[in-house]
This record gives structure tokens, C-alpha cells and sequence, in this order.
């Protein structure tokens, strides 16, 4: 999964209420260890990007302000297909043997096909991305995983002793952005956020939703409106002078397609870490701006 070290990014926001410095001994007493848990996952924190570092998290206390490090979390799949062909394979084998084979008995079967296959299974691990912003009180979160946002924000909880939540909008977001695409722009602070790339449409009936992508096409987007859909998502430039910030926005705040620069061959590590919590911060201060009542 793309990271805060990456080009490109996706971006979910918690807020607490008490900004506070990351203790990072309390991220080693939370380090992924090599235990099952009773979901069948071993997951703990680790060094920003690093699979093995339970220990120096060393971008997690190289700034005053921004702490970088990651979730890890390993769990076993089994491929379905598998599971259908063994499951007809047994079936087969029991049919053939006069054996009659009902509804209960294939859940049955198919529960412990299953249970074996996973058995044998090796564990897949991964990696998930944070951000502490220590100055505002803010945690990114490289994911729009509902289940592992979840999980990473109850074991977060216990680090920073206290309770995140999902960033909330002020606004009517449809209207918002409605208005950022007649206008052609709103202002967020020092920046100026124009609508750019693709926007996802949904029309609002009392009939089951429908959904449109218009990719690039602000002519689409404007009929699209005028014909009683709403925007659901939008991709935006926020600009100041030179600055440039390219970014998806939803409707619940969530953030995707977060550009972030490349870094040069051989640049510093901490240096290029910096920079890109540095722009996830101003994403976060100009989402606060637009979504402000």
C-alpha cells in the first residue's frame, strides 16, 4: 500500500482534542510481535515504511512536530477458488457414495476447507502509514480501510490518551462542492482550491443512487447539477504562488490521490519526510477552511 514516502497517497484525518508530544516508548511497548491474536492477526507499530524496525522508529522522534512510523499488520487468505474446487470435490466424493449432500452439511464441508487451507497458510504482511501532527493534535492515516482505521485508532488511543475522531464537516459538502465548481474556485486561507480532473456524481432520488464519473470535463460536471445530481467527490488544486497541492476530496472528508513530490536520487530521508507531512498538514488546514460553517 502507498505511503507517506510515496508519490501518491490516500489520506484519512483524526482529530483530538489535546495536542500533545508522541511517546515513542510507547510505540516500542506496542511493536508488532510474532503473536496470533483470536482474529488470526499479528499486527503492532513499526518504523515508518519498515517491516522489521520494532525498536529505533527513527522518523517518529526526528521533528519537534511531525512523528512518522507505521501499522503493521499480517494476516493469512486463502484464494476462493480453492475453496470452491475442494468444496465441489467433496461433494462429488460423497454423492458417489450414496451420501446425500443438503444445505447444513455443505456449509459444513465448506467451513472446514476452509479452516485447513488457512491453517496452512503463511502470513502476508502490510503496511499502513501515520502521521502524528503533535502541533495541531492530528493523526493521518495512510487508508480508507474502515476495519484497519478502526484497529489503528483504538491502539493509537492508548499512546496519546485520548480519542480521535473523523474529521466532520460544517457544511452541506454537495453544496460546497456545487459552489467550488460555479465559481470555479473558493478560497482556503492563503490558498486558492480550483476544481481539477475527475468528479463523482450521484443523483439523490428516493430510488436507489446512481453514480457518474466525469473525468476532466467541467461542462458534464455543471449539467450533471443542473440536472439534480450532486458531487459526491472532486479532485482539486490548491495553489499559492507557485505551491501547488493536487488532491481528491469525498463528501466524508477522506482524501485520495494526495501528489506528493518525488523525492531526488539519494535525497535525505528526513528531509523528504518533512516536506510530505508538511503537505499533508496543509491539506488538513485547507480542508478545515472549506468545511468551517
Amino acid at each position: 500500500m502507498a505511503g507517506f514516502m510515496s508519490s501518491n497517497v490516500s489520506l484519512t484525518i483524526f482529530a483530538y482534542d489535546q495536542p500533545a508530544p508522541l511517546d515513542v516508548e510507547a510505540l516500542r511497548k506496542g511493536a508488532f510481535r510474532d503473536a496470533v491474536d483470536p482474529d488470526g492477526l499479528k499486527y503492532g507499530w513499526t518504523g515508518l515504511g519498515e517491516l522489521l524496525d520494532t525498536e529505533n522508529f527513527f522518523l517518529a522522534q526526528c521533528d519537534s512536530r511531525f512523528s512518522g512510523f507505521s501499522w503493521r499488520q499480517d494476516s493469512r487468505k486463502i484464494a476462493q477458488a480453492v475453496v470452491r474446487l475442494q468444496l465441489k470435490e467433496k461433494i462429488r466424493a460423497e454423492e458417489l457414495a450414496g451420501g446425500k449432500v443438503g444445505g447444513k452439511r455443505k456449509k459444513e464441508m465448506k467451513e472446514a476447507i476452509e479452516a485447513n487451507l488457512l491453517a496452512q497458510a503463511e502470513f502476508i504482511p502490510s503496511l499502513t502509514d501515520c502521521i502524528w501532527d503533535a502541533e495541531k493534535g492530528r493523526l493521518f492515516i495512510a487508508s480508507q480501510s474502515e476495519n484497519l482505521l478502526e484497529r489503528i485508532l483504538k491502539n493509537f488511543d492508548q499512546i496519546i490518551k485520548g480519542q480521535g475522531q473523523f474529521l466532520a464537516s460544517e457544511v452541506d459538502m454537495a453544496s460546497l462542492f456545487a459552489k467550488i465548481q460555479a465559481e470555479d474556485g473558493a478560497a482556503a486561507g492563503e490558498f486558492s482550491v480550483q476544481p481539477l480532473g475527475s468528479a463523482r456524481l450521484v443523483s439523490m432520488g428516493l430510488e436507489e443512487k446512481s453514480a457518474v464519473t466525469a473525468e476532466n470535463n467541467s461542462e458534464a460536471v455543471s449539467r450533471a447539477l443542473n440536472q439534480g445530481m450532486n458531487i459526491s467527490k472532486m479532485g482539486l488544486i490548491a495553489t499559492r504562488g507557485e505551491e501547488e497541492i493536487t488532491f481528491t476530496l469525498a463528501d466524508d472528508l477522506k482524501v485520495s490521490k494526495l501528489k506528493l513530490p518525488k523525492p531526488e536520487k539519494g535525497a535525505d530521508e528526513e528531509a523528504t519526510f518533512l516536506i510530505n507531512a508538511d503537505i499533508c498538514a496543509k491539506v488538513d488546514a485547507i480542508i478545515e477552511t472549506l468545511t468551517r460553517a
